[in-house]
């Protein structure tokens, strides 16, 4: 069955968060936008969750999430992060979040 390689570049206050631009992960080759999230959850902690999750469990309205160079919209959490149909045994994700202020 293999492994998805994942990396997740972070920007804004995301990467504050979990304080590196970047880390590597390895999911299952369907894994979900979903999946990726709540195992960054579950690594970094609530801080993390509050910053990227809505209350309605929809991406925050401040997140960008941009998976191997397509947007995701905010209440799309089961787009797959390896294309349909192919062997990808790689991925890349970055995730935005706007700067505080005014």
């Amino acid at each position: 069955m293999g492994f998805l390689d994942v990396a997740v570049s972070f920007r804004g206050i995301t990467r504050g968060v979990v304080d590196a631009p970047q880390v590597q992960l390895r999911l299952s080759p369907d894994a979900t936008v979903a999946d990726l999230l709540h195992s960054l959850g579950d690594r970094y902690g609530p801080r993390f969750q509050e910053r990227v999750f809505a209350q309605d469990g929809s991406l925050q309205s401040y997140v960008t999430l941009v998976v191997n160079g397509a947007t995701v919209e905010g209440s799309d959490l089961g787009h797959r992060l390896a294309a349909e149909g192919q062997e990808q045994v790689e991925a890349q994700v970055f995730i935005f979040s706007a700067m505080a202020g005014g």
